[in-house]
């Protein structure tokens, strides 16, 4: 799979679609962090479907569920639900349509005929190689002008903020 690099024109694109984001704006409100991640993460999902040759199909869901069978030979449900983040009919839904876009194959459990193994096809990790790629790439592009120390300190505040909201999201269950 032939990777698409981000330009500095595929950049200044995504800018001018977004110049009255809500960082931009003039109205003196500030936007809370999480409108900025919110906005971070749309904005980054464009920019990854633009330089995935099949990024238009290619949610967050699809790509989390790639990775985790990339480096798990085998997956459950149960394992990809809590991986994923998804609810068992939606789950069930993306497994579907990658089954039939030939990425996964199911087969039964040999342990426990009541379940489901979950694997990666050959098509399914030439998708996942080309989408850490892709990845890869995007987030150099993207980070380019930060410092290594600045971008350790925003991953470890980002991974903050994400193990808040799933425990938020656990007490609410």
């Amino acid at each position: 799979m032939k990777e698409k690099r981000l330009t500095e024109r595929d950049l200044l694109q995504i800018k001018r679609g977004h110049e009255h984001s809500l960082a931009e704006k003039k109205d003196g409100v500030r936007p809370t962090a999480g409108m900025l991640i919110n906005e971070i993460s749309k904005l980054f999902s464009i920019a990854l479907k633009q330089t995935l040759p099949h990024g238009a199909g290619m949610t967050y869901s699809r790509r989390m569920i790639l990775h985790y069978l990339s480096h798990n030979e085998t997956a459950s449900l149960t394992d990809l639900i809590e991986h994923s983040h998804l609810s068992g009919a939606s789950l069930s839904v993306e497994l579907s349509e990658m089954e039939h876009c030939g990425l996964i194959e199911k087969s039964k459990n040999p342990t426990d005929r009541r379940g489901v193994c979950i694997r990666l096809t050959d098509a399914g990790r030439e998708l996942q190689r080309g989408i850490r790629e892709s990845l890869s790439s995007l987030d150099a592009a993207l980070m380019r002008d930060i410092t290594e120390e600045k971008k350790e300190e925003l991953c470890t505040l980002l991974r903050t903020v994400r193990d808040s909201i799933l425990s938020e999201i656990k007490e609410g269950e």
